[in-house]
């Protein structure tokens, strides 16, 4: 009886793994020639504004402070002096109606602080006219002491807003007479020193200002 010698497998083993090192090799290869892809930016939406791009001066006021638009806009439309005093006052008035933090108490104050920024924007509070003496028959000097008051020469016209602490002296009056006609205008409206012009309590506001 012959004995048959055993079959060699181990050739065919070593094939088997040589093609398979051989496909990992070109899977490698083939994925470091593959360009690398980034991130497209539709992947991730960039943030969108609620708000126009531009916005009136009405639109902002209405976007901070809530009110009707064609209020605000009504008051940014007005060139009259007096006109926009008494959009302030109606609106300084409803506001002292409201209660703090209400939507309605934030409307009036913003409509009352738009009176106020137009009336700066046309110059109603740069345009204060000086007072005039006529000469005394004795003395044609004005002492020292006198004190000059300045007041608009229309009724009802305002110098500047007394409804809050709004001026400062270094900041918003560029002369004394600017400052101490607004300072007057205040104290003839019941509303004292409430910008605090008047430092010592001696009548005259802003007394660094030439």
């Amino acid at each position: 009886m012959t004995v048959q010698p055993p079959t060699k497998k181990r050739p065919v083993l070593l094939i088997v793994l040589g093609i398979l090192a051989l496909c990992c090799i070109a899977v490698i290869i083939f994925g470091s020639l593959l360009p690398e892809t980034t991130p497209s930016s539709t992947d991730t939406p960039a943030p969108t504004s609620t708000l126009p791009p531009t916005l009136t001066p009405a639109e902002k006021y209405v976007a901070e402070y809530g009110g009707v638009l064609a209020s605000y806009q009504e008051i940014f439309d007005l060139t009259d002096c007096a006109l926009l005093q008494e959009k302030f006052d109606i609106a300084s008035e409803n506001n002292t109606r409201e209660t703090a933090g209400t939507t309605n108490f934030k409307a009036t104050l913003g409509y009352m602080t738009a009176s106020d920024e137009q009336m700066k924007s046309i110059g109603c509070y740069l345009s204060i006219p000086t007072a005039t003496h006529p000469p005394s028959a004795t003395s044609t000097t004005i002492p020292t002491a006198t004190l000059i008051v300045i007041v608009p020469t229309q009724p009802g016209q305002a110098v500047c807003s007394c409804a809050g602490d709004f001026y400062n002296c270094t900041r918003d009056f560029s002369t004394h007479s600017q400052a101490q006609a607004c300072f007057n205008y205040c104290t003839s409206q019941g509303a004292g020193d409430i910008h605090q012009l008047d430092g010592n309590g001696d009548g005259l506001a802003c007394e660094s200002l030439p």
